[in-house]
């Protein structure tokens, strides 16, 4: 799948369905509660993530190597269990976090 830059909504888009990729979506039922919870704190992380880390490629290193990456994103799935997350949770990796 191609897309735009890294600050466009279209490279959250991939990394929302990186950290679904380990679900069985269908298996969940279609719009049901659990399948909705998924979706959106799936989408909660992606845009925590775009927050922290997303920006103009001209002018940041965006690490789209790694925010797309099938570990980085193994790791972002296991934080969605039954509960929803109120919290903006953008990720850390090797001593990297957010600059807030």
């Amino acid at each position: 799948m191609c897309t735009s830059a890294a600050r466009g909504r279209r490279a959250v888009f991939l990394q929302q369905l990186a950290i679904l990729q380990g679900y069985d979506l269908a298996a969940l039922g279609h719009n049901s509660a659990e399948y909705l919870h998924t979706w959106i704190e799936s989408a909660k992380l992606a845009f925590a993530d775009r927050e922290a880390y997303y920006g103009d490629p001209l002018f940041d290193d965006v690490p789209l190597d790694v925010l797309l990456s099938e570990p980085y994103n193994a790791g972002r799935r296991a934080l969605i269990d039954e509960r929803a997350s109120l919290e903006m949770r953008p990720a850390t990796w090797a001593g990297v976090g957010p600059t807030t």
